[in-house]
């Protein structure tokens, strides 16, 4: 014997023993108190469903205010270090050129002009180079400088190492042309840099620390705009409805009293089990609104 037949079995059982004592009550009476005790169930699931929409609209309008809020905040944010930002790079891109010109310098007298190492492989050799300046020299800026003037001054300057008249005042012109003047940064330019360099990776990390908060608030607003939990309180609002309240009385309207007396037994255990099943459902729904603020006051602490 399978479970489905057990439980047919037991359920035929009750409405059976159930019949005799149901067939004493006066049916009218009956279908009405069905009726009227539905109806008051009903009445308490709207209130349910209306203080459910009302909460759940409301958690999304808090959501979408703090998103909008973070949002201005990290635009107001990158507003206020931009030209601080933009003040530093141009900073370090001096000190790169400053670099780059002269690591050219130091290594000239190594290279064959008309044998020149390619960008890459002056980028290897400044990474081994024991000035940790050189490591890492920026490609665009070695591109810029390491370029055909500055091979021909290369060439010019090896074939004036014949001349001992040649090399005078060689190291002073060398390069000049080909690499920007990079001005000296004095010490307050310096403490400058450093203290918009401090103010940028805090703000920077502040922006970050927003970005991660939005999108931990945009995925609480897509679970809750995606919560089905007011589609299934509807669903059982509806389903009692026609159950507990239409049924009965469309029954009381045949006023046939064969009829009223078939369905009594069957109308009440179906009213009470859809009954039970709602009370499942809300003891649910409370233990999870407990929990839910449980969880946000100890978050709180």
């Amino acid at each position: 014997m399978n479970n489905t037949s057990i439980i047919s079995d037991a359920t035929s059982t009750i409405v059976n023993n159930s019949a005799p004592i149901l067939a004493s009550i006066d049916p009218n009476w009956f279908y009405s108190a069905i009726a009227q005790s539905s109806a008051a169930i009903v009445g308490i699931m709207g209130a349910f469903l209306t203080s459910r929409i009302i909460s759940q609209r409301s958690a999304i309008s808090t959501l979408q205010n703090e998103i909008h809020d973070n949002n201005n905040k990290m635009e107001f944010l990158k507003k206020r270090i931009f030209e601080k930002k933009q003040w530093v790079e141009q900073i370090d891109e001096e000190e790169n050129m400053t670099n780059v010109k002269d690591f050219l310098k130091e290594i000239r007298d190594d290279l064959d002009p008309d044998n020149p190492p390619t960008i890459d492989e002056l980028i290897e050799k400044g990474n081994q180079d024991e000035n940790e300046d050189y490591h890492n020299l920026p490609k665009n800026i070695l591109e810029l400088s390491f370029n055909e003037e500055y091979l021909t001054e290369l060439r010019e300057r090896q074939r004036k190492r014949s001349s001992p008249f040649g090399m005078l005042n060689m190291d002073g012109l060398m390069l000049d042309r080909s690499i920007l003047i990079n001005p000296n940064i004095t010490g307050k330019k310096w403490d400058r840099y450093r203290r918009y360099s401090d103010e940028i990776y805090a703000t920077e990390v502040e922006i970050d620390y927003l970005s991660d908060l939005n999108k931990t608030k945009n995925e609480e607003l897509t679970k809750l705009m995606e919560a089905n939990e007011v589609k299934k309180t509807l669903l059982f609002l509806g389903g009692f409805s026609i159950l507990g309240v239409f049924a009965p009385l469309g029954i009381m309207m045949t006023q046939n009293n064969y009829t009223m007396n078939l369905f009594l037994p069957y109308t009440f255990w179906i009213i009470f089990g859809s009954w039970i099943l709602i009370l499942f459902y809300f003891t649910k729904e409370i233990i999870q609104l407990n929990n839910k603020i449980h969880k946000m006051s100890k978050n709180g602490n």
